[in-house]
């Protein structure tokens, strides 16, 4: 089973701009436990790798996504 997905953003905020998303609900930082240790770093390392295939060798930044 995958822990999250990682694609594109439909619009844009940025020239590359792409989500990283937990498969199992984490409304928040501040709603996460400490069972969910072990999905944030996945989640982190991911983001570090799509990166790396994106060629962000400049940096890049992480966000949180604003919930509709």
């Amino acid at each position: 089973m995958k822990d999250c997905l990682a694609f594109r953003e439909v619009s844009p905020q940025a020239p590359v701009h792409f989500l990283v998303i937990p498969m199992s609900p984490i409304p928040g930082l501040s709603d996460a436990k400490d069972t969910d240790l072990q999905l944030l770093g996945h989640l982190l390392l991911t983001a570090k790798r799509v990166a790396e295939k994106e060629n962000l060798s400049n940096g890049y930044r992480l966000g949180k996504i604003n919930h509709l």
